[in-house]
């Protein structure tokens, strides 16, 4: 909660610990404070006053929204003043998600917040559920994959058993050994990546704004690690051995210019 009144602050937090004590509420009077904490401490929620000296509630819309990090937090606005409809579509088109009008209600201020939470959750939980999905389908495309592998096989047991004098014979076997080679790499990773970016809609393309050296086999690892798979799962989607992956791992970490402290997964969840 971002307020640069106290006794504003201190009735939305009695109102909330009343009725949802298992909230934890974090609360400051300086704005500029909040970007820094809603960055370290990542809440499910923020309720901002619209006017504030030097820092606004539009302002401090705006940072959230501008940062990688926290740009999917739900923002609710309170304000006594700006309550005209240009000042309330300026307020969503810089990405408020409600509005609280001042002197809020308790009942009104629980009912909103909770209202936002449990929308937040359903998605959270949603996405999830898709997140399982890709797997599974991932998993499927490394058993076609495997399968499209011993048809290649076979093919070039085909090949040593066709006379090397039969050139023509050699040469369509060739093609055709290529043809789906090309068609195995593409196609596995096209079907994935269709089904991934209906869940995690544009995460490809930020990522590759943001950082355009990304090759598509870094894309791939990214993907795997933004679903929470391990190096181990991600080495079964990618068809490589564990330390490959590591080491892919640690050169992308250094790609996305993230510290070996910090947490590559959560640093993909912001995308």
């Amino acid at each position: 909660m971002v307020d640069d009144s106290i006794d504003n602050l201190k009735a939305m937090v009695a109102a909330l610990k009343e009725y949802c004590p298992e909230y934890d509420v974090l609360q400051t009077c300086n704005p500029e404070f909040a970007i820094e904490i809603s960055a370290t401490t990542l809440p499910h929620l923020i309720i901002t006053d619209w006017e504030m000296p030097k820092f606004s509630g539009i302002d401090l819309i705006k940072a959230i929204k501008s940062n990688e990090k926290t740009k999917g937090i739900p923002i609710i606005m309170a304000t006594g003043v700006m309550l005209s409809s240009d000042n309330l579509k300026l307020a969503l088109d810089e990405g408020a998600i409600d509005f609280i009008t001042k002197p809020f209600d308790p009942i009104e201020l629980v009912a909103r917040v909770v209202s936002v939470l449990k929308n937040a959750h359903y998605k959270n939980q949603l996405i999830k559920e898709k997140d399982q999905e890709l797997t599974e389908n991932a998993l499927y495309l490394v058993k076609a994959t495997k399968e499209n592998e011993g048809i290649l096989a076979k093919f070039n047991q085909l090949k040593n058993l066709v006379s090397k004098k039969n050139t023509e014979a050699q040469d369509f076997i060739s093609h055709s050994v290529r043809e789906l080679e090309q068609k195995i790499r593409l196609d596995s990773w096209y079907k994935f990546n269709v089904s991934f970016e209906n869940v995690h809609k544009d995460f490809n393309k930020n990522l590759i704004n943001k950082f355009p050296s990304l090759t598509i086999t870094d894309l791939k690892l990214c993907a795997f690690i933004r679903l929470g798979k391990s190096i181990k799962e991600a080495a079964l989607f990618l068809n490589e051995n564990h330390e490959s992956v590591r080491v892919s791992r640690s050169r992308l970490m250094k790609k996305l210019n993230i510290e070996q402290s910090q947490s590559i997964e959560a640093f993909l969840t912001s995308f």
